[in-house]
């Protein structure tokens, strides 16, 4: 199955400067991100999102497509 990244939403390792408690940062663009969770929420209203990293090293966001085998 292709990947479907979360559009409007991008996360962000935090600066070298920022104190260890933060662990990223989050950038949303409204419009976007709210066509996004129309169009792919499931039957119950949810999406849900994983954070992941590249091969890269880059962070990313992908809609969590997992359903258990039964349904």
């Amino acid at each position: 199955m292709d990947k479907i990244f979360a559009d409007g939403l991008m996360f962000q390792a935090p600066s070298e400067k920022a104190p260890d408690f933060i662990i990223g940062n989050l950038s949303v663009n409204v419009k976007k991100f709210t066509e996004f969770m129309e169009a792919q929420q499931n039957e119950r209203g949810w999406l849900n999102l994983s954070i992941k990293k590249s091969k890269g090293g880059n962070l990313y966001v992908e809609l969590n497509t997992w359903k258990k085998e039964n349904e």
